[in-house]
């Protein structure tokens, strides 16, 4: 028990990256749509699927007009 006592930063950093990860994609899903759009942009980054996702999801935020129904 000693020796980890002696070293109390170690295991606290990891800790503290650990709350920052889920704040910031809590942070991301609760944001407005501007927010989702970079949500959608850093996917791509991952993927071509998500580049698909974000074409859907751009057309059903933007109010469609009744004559295009």
């Amino acid at each position: 028990m000693e020796p980890k006592a002696d070293t109390p930063p170690s295991p606290d950093k990891p800790e503290k990256a650990h709350t920052h990860l889920p704040k910031a994609m809590k942070l991301m899903t609760h944001c407005s749509t501007e927010m989702t759009c970079r949500c959608f942009s850093i996917l791509d980054l991952q993927g071509q699927k998500a580049r698909d996702r974000s074409c859907s999801a751009e057309r059903m935020l933007q109010p469609v007009p009744a004559g295009k129904r």
